[in-house]
């Protein structure tokens, strides 16, 4: 992908991820508004920077890399503390204190409550780059269609059903990870003219405000079958069109696309500084939890890009932990 690819995705992510951070802080309308498509759209980027391999083991390895190495640390350093502190406070036992970090997904709260995503992600990454080099596009996009179809399931029928790691969750997102993927190609986000752009604006507008239209991806709830789907792209949509306008405002996009490269980051840590604030300092303004939670997490990230252990660690930086390997090995 060229710079101005890579500048409106990260554009894109940043959008996303404050929107993340806004939906676990504030309260009312505006959540159930912001849950239609956040994580949808973190599915959906992913989808559009895969770049499938038959290299299936060299894949698994760089994605453990970038995924689950900074999913093991981040649970280390913020887990632990939070669970020591809910144990003898006696809201957890030890049974459940030991279990929460193995079966992950839907078992996380609290602190750790969005790591889910982390290896849902991963999982869907796996499935999907093994379809692709298993099957052609045609044979693909029916497997997407009964994933589709299982997760409806899952969500209506058997809501209370769910599997560790959060790998149900992977029979939607798999096919929301495949849209995205097959979107790299389409011109249309470029071409749109702004009359366009408003009308696709004020659909959004409309979809926000549509009773029952809401989604929960972490407890599988994925609100009025397809309609709630499409709705939740029609808006992705526009948040695309928004990015590459965005791109074209300096000062506003390079804040954006900053936040965008910080936003592993930020999705780790804007639970525990918000929550802490609240807690320890008593803190409750939505604002002031929001600022402290986006900037408090962005600094950290610059801190753990910094040097060569923290960046493998905390951000999954391939050439980073290959120089910090105690021996030498081939990736």
């Amino acid at each position: 992908m060229n710079n101005s690819n890579i500048k409106w995705v990260d554009i894109l992510k940043g959008i996303g991820i404050f929107f993340v951070v806004v939906g676990h802080i504030f309260k009312g309308k505006i959540v159930d508004m912001i849950f239609l498509f956040h994580m949808p759209l973190f599915f959906f980027v992913s989808g559009y920077l895969f770049k499938p391999t038959d290299n299936l083991i060299g894949f698994f390895k760089k994605k453990v890399i970038h995924l689950l190495v900074p999913y093991l640390f981040f649970m280390i350093l913020i887990y632990i503390p939070q669970e020591i502190s809910c144990f003898m406070s006696g809201k957890d036992t030890f049974v459940e204190a030991v279990l929460r970090p193995i079966l992950g997904g839907k078992f996380l709260v609290g602190w750790t409550g969005v790591f889910w995503f982390t290896t849902c992600l991963f999982f869907v990454q796996q499935v999907m780059n093994l379809l692709y080099v298993s099957f052609d596009k045609k044979n693909v996009s029916i497997i997407m269609c009964i994933s589709m179809v299982f997760g409806y399931i899952n969500g209506i029928i058997f809501p209370g059903f769910w599997l560790p790691w959060s790998i149900n969750i992977a029979f939607v997102a798999m096919p929301i990870f495949y849209i995205g993927y097959l979107c790299k190609n389409i011109n249309y986000f470029d071409i749109i003219k702004i009359s366009n752009f408003l009308i696709l604006l004020c659909i959004s507008i409309g979809i926000l405000i549509v009773p029952g239209n809401y989604m929960n991806m972490k407890n599988a709830y994925y609100g009025i079958p397809v309609i709630t789907i499409i709705s939740s792209f029609v808006i992705i949509v526009f948040l695309i069109i928004l990015s590459k306008k965005i791109s074209n405002f300096p000062l506003m996009s390079n804040v954006l696309s900053s936040l965008g490269s910080a936003s592993i980051i930020v999705m780790y840590l804007h639970q525990p500084i918000q929550m802490i604030l609240v807690d320890s300092f008593g803190i409750t303004s939505y604002m002031t939890r929001l600022i402290f939670s986006l900037v408090l997490s962005f600094l950290f990230y610059k801190l753990f890009n910094h040097y060569d252990l923290s960046k493998a660690l905390f951000l999954g930086n391939k050439e980073a932990f290959q120089r910090v390997l105690p021996f030498k090995h081939k990736l």
